[in-house]
C-alpha cells in the first residue's frame, strides 16, 4: 500500500512539475583551447509547494548521478554537458559558455543551454525540453578556490501522452565552490522557483558535489 501510494506521488509530481537536473558544477573560466575535463556529480533535488498552500502533492527528494564533461573551443568559449539517469527518468544537456570578463579576481560568462529529459511511468511517457540562458560570476581567491554565482532561468516545454502541452519559467540562482586545480571538488546549492500547470507556486532546492578531473 506505500508503495502505490508513493508511486502516485512521483506520478502526481512528473505530470504537474516534472524531474530534471538544475545543477551547474562550473565557474566562469572557460577551458583552454582543445583541453578537456571530464566528471561525476551526485545531485539531490527536494521538490515542495507553496507554504500554506493546500495541493495534491507532496514534498518529495530525488537523486540524480552525472557524468560531466567539457573541452575548450577559443580563448573565450567552451562547450560542455552532462548526461543524468535515476528511475524513472533520464536526461541530457548541452550547453555553450562565453567568457567576456577575464580578470584575476572576477571572471563573468554567459552559458546558453538546452536539455531534454524524458520521464515513462507505466505506460505514460512525459516529456520536458529546457532551454536557459545563465551569468557566471567568479570570484577567484587563489588558483585552487573559487565561488561562483549563476543566476539562471530555465524556460521549459512539457508534453505528455495524457495532457495538454504547456511551458513554465523558472527562475533562479546556483552557488558552487571550486576547489584544487587539476583535480576540482565542486560543492553546491541552488534554489529556484516556478508554477505548475495550475498556477500554483512549486520550490525547487539541489545540493550536491561534483568532481572534475
Amino acid at each position: 500500500m506505500r508503495k502505490f501510494f508513493l508511486l502516485l506521488v512521483l506520478i502526481s509530481w512528473t505530470f504537474f512539475i516534472g524531474c530534471t537536473s538544475f545543477s551547474s558544477y562550473q565557474t566562469a573560466q572557460v577551458l583552454d583551447p582543445d583541453e578537456a575535463r571530464f566528471g561525476v556529480g551526485l545531485t539531490f533535488t527536494s521538490i515542495s509547494p507553496e507554504e500554506g498552500v493546500e495541493t495534491d502533492y507532496e514534498d518529495i527528494t530525488y537523486s540524480i548521478p552525472e557524468f560531466l564533461f567539457r573541452i575548450g573551443v577559443s580563448e573565450s568559449f567552451d562547450f560542455g554537458g552532462k548526461v543524468y539517469a535515476s528511475f524513472p527518468f533520464m536526461g541530457v544537456v548541452l550547453d555553450g559558455k562565453y567568457q567576456f570578463v577575464d580578470g584575476d579576481i572576477l571572471d563573468m560568462a554567459i552559458d546558453l543551454g538546452v536539455g531534454y529529459t524524458g520521464v515513462e511511468v507505466g505506460d505514460v511517457k512525459t516529456n520536458y525540453l529546457d532551454f536557459y540562458p545563465a551569468l557566471l560570476m567568479t570570484l577567484n581567491f587563489s588558483e585552487k578556490f573559487s565561488v561562483t554565482l549563476a543566476p539562471k532561468v530555465l524556460l521549459r516545454q512539457v508534453s505528455s501522452d495524457i495532457e495538454d502541452d504547456y511551458t513554465e519559467t523558472i527562475p533562479g540562482a546556483t552557488l558552487t565552490l571550486s576547489i584544487g586545480k587539476k583535480v576540482r571538488v565542486m560543492p553546491e546549492i541552488g534554489f529556484y522557483k516556478g508554477e505548475d500547470r495550475d498556477g500554483q507556486e512549486i520550490e525547487f532546492m539541489h545540493y550536491g558535489l561534483g568532481i572534475l578531473f
